[in-house]
């Protein structure tokens, strides 16, 4: 379906769908993908190789994703898979990271909500106990994350 997939809806629909699935044999036709014109099948193709299947090799490789793709939403699916292969871990440094992420008033709100996401993530809050801030990044609650962060040990403040 992939290959023959004529629209970018019904690529970018094959690429979660497998994703999803786990169809971890597609990566060599997903991973040309990642240099797409389109940006929704870029965020596709990161969403099926990294957030979904978290391929080893993109463990690192999808942050330059977020640092250097000119769509907020490719930004924010690379910032949230980053972030993912990083659930539970408590990790310091992927934390302190995502809070200048979320601090910094000059990023899009995609990538601010998902380091938010991110941040939730990584210090185990489980899912549904998220409050979703997109695209109402002034309803996060400031003084929980910060006490998840000092808990982690990513920040003193």
């Amino acid at each position: 379906m992939l290959q023959n997939s004529t629209s970018i809806d019904e690529l970018y629909g094959a690429l979660v769908a497998a994703g999803k699935c786990g169809y971890v044999e597609l990566r060599a036709v997903v991973e040309p993908l990642l240099a797409h014109r389109s940006p929704d099948i870029r965020a596709g193709a990161i969403q099926a190789l990294a957030f979904f299947w978290k391929v080893p090799d993109y463990r690192e490789k999808v942050f330059a994703f977020y640092e250097n793709d000119p769509d907020p939403e490719v930004q924010g699916w690379a910032l949230t898979a980053w972030a993912g292969y990083r659930e539970c871990s408590h990790d310091r440094e992927a934390l302190h990271t995502l809070w200048s992420i979320l601090r910094d008033l000059s990023k899009t709100i995609e990538a601010r909500d998902s380091a938010y996401r991110g941040i939730l993530a990584i210090t185990c809050v489980p899912a549904p106990a998220w409050k979703l801030v997109y695209p109402n990044i002034d309803s996060i609650d400031w003084d929980k994350i910060r006490a998840l962060l000092r808990a982690a040990g990513a920040i003193a403040e």
